[in-house]
């Protein structure tokens, strides 16, 4: 019961989080277009993960496309989705989640940066809640970035199951915590 409640609360606290982003990004958007401080980016990323923890682990591959604005060509900010496909279950997830980077230097045509991703995954062929956070590290240049991560996932997976006699179904859950490392290839719009 105590998990279930903080799964609810979890997934309310990301979406109020993901909409007020949205909103943000709508209105900076707008703003954008009278003031050089803010530009539109866009991103697309192409990713590779390896996870465990001590009962299993498992590889996959993503690809992530986020929009949001440029702040003053030093951070970015925007919103995510895209699809992931864990080659060890044999399942598609749904990514959603918000992305901040930082621009460490910009001294050079390379650029070292620090970016985060946090939001929730959403699997297409079994109920799960899955709650992803990403920080990683990166060298930008020109519009092509390579990224090196660190990812946690904590989920729960919920089945229903009916009983041998053909009796009422029984919800039965698992949850685990996975982390793992990531790596990404970008190509931005800006």
């Amino acid at each position: 019961m105590k998990s279930s409640l903080a799964l609810y609360i979890m997934r309310n606290y990301i979406i109020i989080i993901l909409q007020f982003f949205f909103i943000l990004i709508l209105q900076s958007t707008s703003f954008a277009q009278s003031n050089t401080a803010l530009k539109y980016n866009g991103k697309f990323e192409l990713a590779g993960m390896e996870v465990s923890n001590k009962d299993a682990s498992g590889t996959g591959i993503a690809f992530y496309t986020t929009h949001g604005v440029d702040i003053k060509s030093k951070a970015f900010i925007g919103l995510g989705t895209g699809i992931n496909y864990s080659f060890s279950v044999e399942n598609i997830f749904i990514p959603a989640f918000l992305q901040g980077d930082i621009l460490i230097y910009d001294g050079s045509d390379l650029k070292p940066f620090a970016s985060l991703k946090v939001g929730g995954l959403f699997c297409t062929s079994r109920s799960s809640n899955i709650f992803n956070f990403n920080p990683s590290i990166g060298i930008r240049y020109s519009k092509f970035a390579l990224t090196v991560g660190y990812i946690h996932q904590y989920g729960v997976d919920k089945d229903n199951m009916s009983s041998p006699m053909g009796g009422p179904k029984h919800i039965i859950k698992s949850k685990y915590n996975y982390d793992g490392v990531t790596i990404g290839l970008i190509f931005s719009l800006r």
